[in-house]
């Protein structure tokens, strides 16, 4: 599992229309999508809480998510669905 060592921001890349499973351990994840003006905005399902799996499928203008723990380290796992 990869690993956020702060709270800080953090951008993954995303494929606009794939599916995700996205699970954390060890605290909270939020998880945001751009928007073509810029913005930042929470997706459904965010956030994400210590022993959670959810599924998402979303679209963001950078074709990146923002992921912000609530504490560091914290473990997350992010992989796409087939």
């Amino acid at each position: 599992m990869p690993i956020l060592a702060d709270t800080n921001p953090v951008l993954i890349p995303v494929q606009n229309g794939r599916e995700y499973v996205l699970s954390v351990s060890g605290g909270s994840l939020t998880v945001k999508r751009a928007l073509e003006s810029g913005a930042w905005i929470e997706v459904d399902g965010s956030p994400v809480s210590d022993g959670s799996e959810v599924r998402l499928t979303t679209t963001s203008s950078t074709e990146t998510i923002q992921v912000t723990a609530s504490v560091g380290p914290l473990d997350y796992n992010f992989t796409p669905i087939s």
